[in-house]
């Protein structure tokens, strides 16, 4: 519960901005980047007439998804003439790139030139969107609502940015106002499934895992056909530790779409806890063999974490292969990579636990819960059972009842005590 807005959100967003390019006269045929002049050095005979041959070859360098280029030309092009057509390709090229909050930047600056200049609205609503949801994959969750906010303010009446902004709260656990938003979104279409799942989720978030299970069930009665409330059921089911149940409806989420990939992600961890590791290890390969380029880095790390203690009870060694993932990732030093240099033996939990204070400090509780957590994993499959625990009961008081790692860190524990039971 703990993880980004579903993609297929951002997906169809980028799918229906391509065509808003348009907007803003968009130069001619561009030049072939086999023939493009270095940004310096392109020539023309005024500021913007320079933009727009320098925008030119960033459409050319994006086409064939050579984005440093791209960026470059867009960005040479804005230094000589704020010119449309250069601000919105820049955006959507820092967004290709995964660098998220640039995008963001750029999307906000583009709807606010469309609407103080009064025309295109509804596609300021589109860069809105746009930029609360990269705002919302960088973590960066005032902004992410602040911009669904001045969304909301030219559109009040669509119920998805409601959602998206919900999503955002939910987040910050300010669950008053993510419920105020979700019921909003409701007003506005009784029929949303994706209203309806995400103020039930809430309700799971908040530990009231039957509240939830009900309302995702007067969901089911909407639409039986929806795959994300099968999976939202399955991850409610696991999170009470009724696995069969958990089982029975990601199955059936899977059935119905078998490119659900948070299901995918829900089944992983599933099989961690009814102790199938190896079907966790092939399911974490499957979410990675299909997400691994165009996802975040975060939910990248976060697979590769799974996988990875998935595969400790195997006494499969994974290092070399989680080595050689891990450096292909973006952000480097950003949490939660230093949990993988920790299973790298790059450093060791004290140096997990100090690089917990790097980052937004809003959340440097949640990055210790993690940490206890994944130290836990470690001293466990080293059979230091007593420091484990003392692991998993920091984690589990340090974790909100949403989190994967107070799921973790409470079967963990059980799993211990039920042991220590045994004659």
């Amino acid at each position: 519960m703990n993880r980004s807005i579903p993609s297929v959100f951002l997906a169809t967003l980028l799918a229906s901005m391509f065509a808003t390019e348009a907007l803003a006269n968009q130069p001619g045929v561009a030049t072939s980047t086999h023939t493009l002049p270095a940004p310096a050095t392109a020539d023309s005979a005024s500021g913007q007439q320079k933009a727009i041959k320098l925008t030119e070859y960033g459409l050319a360098a994006r086409k064939v998804k050579n984005y440093p280029l791209a960026i470059s030309y867009y960005t040479a092009a804005l230094n000589f003439y704020q010119l449309l057509d250069a601000l919105i390709g820049r955006c959507l090229v820092y967004d290709e790139a995964h660098e998220r909050e640039k995008s963001a930047d750029d999307a906000v600056a583009t709807a606010r030139i469309m609407t103080n200049t009064g025309t295109h609205h509804e596609f300021a609503v589109k860069f809105y969107d746009l930029a609360g949801l990269d705002y919302y994959l960088s973590k960066k969750y005032d902004k992410s609502i602040a911009s669904f906010s001045e969304s909301i303010s030219i559109d009040p009446l669509d119920p998805k940015i409601y959602v998206f902004r919900a999503n955002a709260y939910k987040m910050k656990f300010d669950f008053e106002n993510t419920l105020s938003d979700l019921k909003k979104a409701m007003e506005l279409d009784p029929k949303s499934i994706a209203a309806q799942d995400s103020y039930a989720m809430t309700f799971a978030d908040l530990g009231l895992y039957q509240f939830a299970i009900d309302k995702l069930n007067d969901s089911l009665v909407v639409d039986k056909g929806s795959s994300t409330t099968y999976m939202n059921l399955g991850q409610v089911y696991t999170s009470m530790g009724k696995y069969d149940e958990a089982r029975g409806n990601l199955n059936r989420a899977l059935q119905l779409d078998p490119q659900n990939w948070d299901a995918v992600s829900n089944s992983v961890k599933l099989n961690f806890y009814t102790k199938n590791y190896v079907a966790a290890s092939r399911d974490a390969d499957t979410w990675l063999d299909n997400n691994r380029e165009s996802s975040p880095s975060i939910d990248v790390e976060y697979a590769l974490i799974w996988k990875h203690i998935s595969s400790q009870p195997q006494r499969v060694d994974d290092r070399a292969s989680l080595e050689m993932e891990s450096v292909k990732l973006r952000d480097q030093n950003a949490w939660p990579h230093p949990i993988i240099d920790f299973f790298l033996s790059k450093i060791d939990a004290d140096q997990l636990r100090a690089a917990t204070v790097n980052g937004d400090a809003e959340f440097l509780k949640i990055r210790k819960c993690e940490a206890e957590a994944y130290i836990g994993e470690t001293n466990l499959t080293n059979g230091k059972v007593d420091d484990a625990t003392k692991n998993f009961e920091t984690a589990s008081s340090l974790c909100p009842p949403s989190w994967a790692e107070y799921d973790l860190s409470k079967f963990e524990l059980k799993s211990i005590k039920n042991s220590a039971a045994l004659p």
